[in-house]
């Protein structure tokens, strides 16, 4: 009982972890050509250029490629050091990615015409051996110099 006490605020302290980072949600832009420029950035990228259409939503590979760069990051600087609220008790946890499924992105033009923030449906732990559990986050991203997505 005291082991999934302990786990439940792990998983609450994880979740106010990752809400903190997140960005400020911008309003979506209008539909309605509310950029004149974006249309002529388009009009003007050579025919043979392999870069998707700036209006592409990122794909679920993309989404997962972005978050298990980020949880690779995490893991380089050996993992995220968390204080449980209610004991003061001091962990590192190890978040790590089993699996991703995206439900919904939306438009974030404070971080330029190509950035989307994601629903996404993860199923992951926090520390090697335990038990993976669904889970759900947010990840912005935007398209890279190479056409590529990366977090914002």
């Amino acid at each position: 009982m005291r082991f999934l006490v302990f786990a439940l605020v792990i998983v609450a302290a994880l979740g106010a972890f990752l809400v903190s980072r997140q960005k400020p949600r911008a309003a979506p832009p209008m539909v309605a050509s509310a950029s004149p420029a974006l249309p002529s950035k388009v009009t003007t990228a050579p025919a043979s250029s392999a870069l998707p259409a700036v209006d592409a939503e990122p794909d679920e590979a993309s989404l997962e490629r972005v978050l298990r760069a980020e949880y690779a990051q995490i893991e380089r600087q050996g993992g995220m050091p968390l204080v449980v609220t209610a004991t003061g008790q001091r962990i590192v946890v190890h978040p790590k990615l089993y699996s991703l499924k995206k439900e919904k992105c939306h438009r974030v033009s404070a971080f330029g015409p190509t950035a989307w923030e994601c629903d996404v449906a993860t199923t992951g732990t926090l520390h090697d051996g335990d038990k993976p559990l669904p889970s759900g986050e947010r990840v912005t991203v935007k398209r890279g110099p190479g056409g590529d997505w990366i977090s914002v």
